[in-house]
C-alpha cells in the first residue's frame, strides 16, 4: 500500500451542516469515501432471509442449469412463475428500507438480489410493469410512517432506484435489453399521481403527491453527489447521458407535478376545515338555535 495515499475525503449532503458516519452517528464534518460506502451499505443490508426467494416465487421451481440452454429455460420458467408487480415491489422495497447489514459485500448482494428479483418481475409482465412499479411506490410512499423514519425511507428508495436506473454495475442497473426502465417508470409515475387526483381523497392525493415529489428531489439531488455517483461507477462529473437525461426528465415531472400539488393543497384544507352549523356534517343544534359559534 502507498503510504503516501489517504482516502479522499469528501461531503455526503444530507443536511445543510450535517453528516453521518459509518456507525450512524450524525455531525458536523466530512466523510471518506470508505465512510459513505459503508453507512449506505449499512442501511440496504439483506434481510432476505425472512422471506425465501422460493416463498416470494409462489413456488417456482428452481433446477440447477448444467449448460447456457438450461439456464435460460430456466430463467423463463421463473419468469413465468413470478407473482404480480403489486406482491413483488412491496416486498421489495420493504427489504430495502428494513435491512440492517452492516458488511459491505454481502449488504451489496442484497442489492442485486432486489434488483434481479424486479428485473424478472419486468422479464415476466413485460410493458405493464414500469407503470404497475411506479403506483406500487407512489403507495409505498403514501404509507411510509411519519416522523423520523420517514425521512430515512424516502433517500433510501431514492438511492435505490438511483442504484437501479444508473449504476455501472450490470447486476444492480435494471435494463431489458438494451431498454433503460426509468423512462417508462417516471411516465408511469405521473399518470400515477395525476390518476390519484382523481381517485382519492384530496388529503389522501395531497400527502401521496408530497412524499412523490420528496422522493423525486432526493433522487435528483443523488445525481450531483460526486461521491455518491462514485460508487455507482461514474468517474466524471457528466455522469454520461443516461443519468443526464434521468435529471432533465426527473426535472420536467416535478415541475409538471408543482401546480398540482398546490391545488390538492388547498383542495386538502378545504375538505378537512370545520363545516358551518347549516351546512352538511354541521352542528345542527347550533343551526337550529339561529346562532353562530
Amino acid at each position: 500500500m502507498n503510504p503516501n495515499y489517504s482516502d479522499p475525503v469528501v461531503p455526503l449532503h444530507f443536511t445543510a451542516n450535517q453528516r453521518v458516519f459509518s456507525n450512524g452517528v450524525t455531525m458536523g464534518g466530512c466523510l471518506s469515501a470508505m465512510d459513505i460506502a459503508d453507512w449506505f451499505v449499512a442501511r440496504w443490508g439483506p434481510g432476505a432471509g425472512t422471506i425465501t426467494p422460493e416463498e416470494l416465487q409462489k413456488g417456482a421451481s428452481y433446477v440447477k442449469a448444467d449448460s447456457s440452454e438450461e439456464a435460460f429455460a430456466t430463467e423463463e420458467q421463473a419468469d413465468m412463475d413470478m407473482p404480480e408487480p403489486s406482491v413483488v415491489v412491496p416486498w421489495v422495497l420493504n427489504e430495502v428500507v428494513t435491512s440492517t447489514e452492516s458488511d459491505y459485500f454481502k449488504g451489496e448482494g442484497h442489492f442485486e438480489l432486489q434488483a434481479s428479483r424486479l428485473l424478472s418481475c419486468w422479464r415476466a409482465y413485460g410493458d405493464q410493469f414500469p407503470s404497475a412499479f411506479a403506483a406500487e411506490v407512489c403507495l409505498f410512499m403514501q404509507k411510509a410512517k411519519v416522523g423520523q423514519q420517514l425521512y430515512g425511507t424516502i433517500r433510501l428508495v431514492a438511492c435505490f432506484l438511483i442504484q437501479t436506473f444508473t449504476s455501472k454495475r450490470a447486476a444492480i442497473h435494471i435494463k431489458n435489453g438494451s431498454q433503460e426502465l426509468w423512462p417508462s417508470f417516471l411516465h408511469g409515475l405521473g399518470q400515477r399521481l395525476q390518476s390519484a387526483c382523481q381517485e382519492l381523497a384530496p388529503t389522501e392525493a395531497s400527502l401521496m403527491l408530497e412524499r412523490v415529489i420528496q422522493l423525486l428531489q432526493t433522487m435528483k439531488s443523488l445525481t450531483s453527489d460526486y461521491a455518491y455517483m462514485m460508487l455507482l461507477g461514474h468517474d466524471s462529473y457528466q455522469h454520461g447521458s443516461n443519468v443526464k437525461q434521468l435529471v432533465c426528465s426527473i426535472g420536467k415531472l416535478l415541475r409538471d407535478t408543482a401546480g398540482v400539488e398546490k391545488e390538492l393543497k388547498r383542495e386538502a384544507a378545504k375538505a378537512t376545515a370545520k363545516r358551518a352549523p347549516w351546512e352538511k356534517g354541521g352542528d345542527a343544534e347550533q343551526a337550529g338555535s339561529g346562532t353562530l359559534p
